[in-house]
């Protein structure tokens, strides 16, 4: 049984329903509910969230409706499904055709380039901390040739959480199980590759600069530099693939 202990309004009114799912889908974004966990109660869960009985029952029919929570005879808990199961479906579709691979990475870039800049505006000095720390990561496993595709992806996921708009960090989360799904033998040989491994370091710290500056206008054109730099190493990539691909000799697939 999980105890939420972190959830005490600093109010004593009722609060909407909508302020207790924010709070819930909080929990489960920072790991502290994990699926299959069982919630408090009703009754418990109320007081300990400070809110009516029909707010809460409100609350948890709306996390049940988006498939966050499961209501069974035994209370709620946190639903089973995880992202793999709302992301293969959707990468099946896009690995049908090679260029959906390049579509995937524009709709990325587009996504990436204005979360930036509401990083620059927003980002905490816990946000700056998180991203340094992301950014050495990659470079001492770089450096001990340790695989880096992890905390490549963890970078990019911290600006997200940096803009404080879970749904850039939802949307963003989805984004980056497709990229593994759909061109995850051929992004890994991206960072895999030392020279563009290390390129890529470089380009985050940029990034990262320019958000500890607060500079919206240079974060935007430090991460179109990143991404001009990603979409000409992954296109010769996919290029050298097909041409293995044609000879017949096998080879790495973008699926």
């Amino acid at each position: 049984m999980v105890e939420i202990s972190d959830l005490k309004s600093k109010r004593k009114h009722i609060r909407s329903y909508r302020v207790i799912v924010e709070e819930i889908r909080k929990l489960i974004r920072e790991g502290q509910l994990s699926p299959g966990d069982h919630l408090l109660p009703e009754r418990q869960l109320a007081e300990k969230l400070q809110v009516s009985r029909p707010t809460l029952r409100e609350a948890l029919t709306a996390l049940e409706s988006i498939g966050l929570v499961e209501i069974t005879r035994n209370g709620a808990k946190i639903s089973e499904t995880n992202m793999e199961d709302l992301v293969e479906p959707l990468a099946l579709s896009i690995v049908r055709e090679r260029d959906n691979v390049f579509h995937l990475l524009e709709l990325r870039k587009i996504l990436e380039i204005q979360m930036v800049r509401l990083a620059a505006e927003r980002a905490t000095d816990i946000d700056l901390l998180r991203l340094r720390e992301l950014n050495l990561t990659m470079k001492h496993d770089i450096e001990s040739k340790m695989p880096n595709d992890d905390s490549d992806v963890a970078f990019h996921l911290a600006i997200a959480a940096s803009t404080r708009n879970p749904l850039i960090t939802d949307v963003m989360t989805m984004i980056s199980g497709l990229m593994r799904d759909c061109y995850g033998p051929s992004r890994k040989k991206l960072v895999s590759d030392p020279g563009r491994a290390g390129l890529y370091v470089r380009q985050h710290l940029d990034i990262y600069e320019a958000i500890a500056a607060g500079d919206p206008d240079l974060a935007e054109e430090m991460m179109k530099d990143h991404f001009f730099s990603v979409d000409q190493d992954l296109t010769k990539i996919i290029e050298e693939e097909t041409l293995t691909e044609g000879d017949g000799s096998g080879g790495v697939t973008v699926s």
